[in-house]
């Protein structure tokens, strides 16, 4: 039985804001207070979706890392 009150955002969310936060005004802008403030959440409430600050750098890397195009390897025998 799950007590309290359910979450109101989704870790998805919170990475979400933290690269757009990143993006805008750099990665030294990033804080859980200011993400909290993008999200309308409390700073706190934040640790429910992520460990710590460092998580979540890792979070955002996966992400971006997902969303870039793989390179094609070049086709054999040619020389580049």
């Amino acid at each position: 039985m799950a007590r309290g009150r359910p979450p109101a955002h989704t870790r998805d969310q919170v990475v979400d804001a933290a690269i757009r936060l990143a993006d805008t005004e750099g990665l030294a802008a990033v804080s859980m207070r200011r993400i909290a403030t993008e999200i309308g959440a409390g700073a706190m409430s934040l640790y429910t979706y992520v460990p710590d600050k460092d998580r979540l750098l890792d979070l955002m890397v996966d992400r971006v890392g997902a969303s870039m195009e793989k390179p094609r390897s070049p086709a054999i025998g040619v020389r580049i």
